[in-house]
């Protein structure tokens, strides 16, 4: 295929979703609660180079367009626990990596936004994101060896965000982020170096009724601050190399212990131990024997406090691990929802620098108790 062909399939694509964005928002009169939006957004960036293997990726240009409904919630109630008002919906994205080799992706997330309101018409915000994407073009070994990015055509995403919003009028809304986006496949087929991409974003909220950025200097706050322990049952599954069609079992327990300091913040810190059975069969394929497959580790570091959803990010240091494998370094990323005051159920990615070991799911059981000021 030749780049003229190349270049029209591409701008046939961004056609075909810009004018799917309009038709959403062509329906927006449906959506008459104040609190609701549709919005459309574009991104363009580049990708972080983060390690030998992904070099070919220097210099790639990714571009991206976004559509999404959003709920943003300015109750007392969501106001009183972080001092901000929340939104949190659904949205579909599309990206463009600018390289054959990586080709494009189609996902669907969901998000979760604090905003504080800085004065009438602007506010800060900081948004995460979660979800999963597929990828069109994977690493295979004849067709696309360059790939060394991804494997599998369907991935985990994640994004953290920072920007502002102006209120142009009541029912339309402008936004320009900085994003951090990750792709990965957790580890669970290699090669999976991952891709890093940096963005700017621009994006505008249309409101099907009006919207005004809520006056907070009347409201009455009344936080209370707690700190817990939490212990978990945790389990993975891996690979052992890619081409393989065996899985093997990570399964153990970890306890984290938080303390909460402002509205939306709280430090964390952990212990954990797990056996990795993948790592015994990599040992026994390289002639290792009489070494553990148990790891042991401490962690620590902060956890953003968003009502009954945690989402932490810490350090870690392995207590014990003999296998030769891996440094004494790792860091973790959870994302948590505690469906009541006792029962926590979640997620986490751990990694060693820039690539994913494995992520697990989780369930734990949390004693908390509100703290003296």
């Amino acid at each position: 295929m030749c780049w003229d062909q190349i270049t029209i399939k591409r701008y046939s694509m961004h056609r075909s979703l810009l004018l799917l964005i309009m038709l959403i928002y062509s329906s927006g009169d449906a959506l008459s609660q104040n609190s609701l939006s549709l919005y459309s957004a574009t991104h363009y960036g580049f990708i972080f180079p983060h390690s030998q293997e992904v070099q070919n990726t220097t210099g790639a240009r990714p571009f991206g367009i976004e559509a999404g409904v959003m709920y943003t919630d300015t109750s007392d109630a969501v106001y009183n626990t972080c001092n901000c008002f929340t939104g949190q919906g659904m949205n579909v994205t599309y990206f463009d990596f600018d390289r054959d080799f990586l080709g494009r992706s189609f996902g669907v997330n969901y998000f979760f936004e604090p905003a504080f309101r800085i004065d009438g018409r602007l506010q800060f915000k900081i948004r995460g994101t979660l979800g999963a994407i597929y990828l069109t073009n994977p690493y295979d070994p004849v067709s696309n060896p360059s790939n060394q990015s991804y494997s599998t055509h369907a991935s985990f995403f994640l994004g953290l965000s920072s920007g502002l919003s102006y209120q142009i009028s009541p029912t339309w809304q402008a936004s320009l982020y900085a994003n951090y986006l990750h792709t990965s496949n957790g580890g669970f087929k290699d090669p999976n170096k991952g891709i890093n991409w940096p963005t700017a974003q621009l994006q505008f909220n249309h409101f099907p009724g009006s919207f005004r950025v809520p006056d907070a200097k009347n409201r009455i706050t009344h936080q209370e601050f707690r700190s817990g322990i939490t212990v978990y049952g945790i389990f993975a599954s891996r690979l052992l190399q890619h081409g393989d069609k065996v899985r093997y079992s990570v399964f153990g327990l970890t306890a984290e212990a938080y303390r909460q300091f402002t509205n939306i913040s709280g430090w964390i810190a952990g212990a954990e131990l797990y056996e990795d059975i993948s790592l015994k069969k990599r040992m026994e394929k390289e002639d290792i024997y009489g070494i553990s497959s148990v790891r042991s580790g401490l962690t620590a570091g902060h956890v953003f406090l968003l009502g009954r959803i945690q989402f932490s990010q810490q350090l870690g240091y392995y207590l014990y691990s003999p296998n030769p494998f891996f440094g004494g370094f790792y860091h973790r990323w959870g994302l948590n929802y505690a469906k009541n005051d006792r029962w926590v159920f979640g997620a986490s990615l751990k990694a060693h620098r820039h690539v994913a070991n494995f992520v697990d799911v989780r369930v734990g059981y949390r004693w908390s108790r509100k703290i003296e000021k």
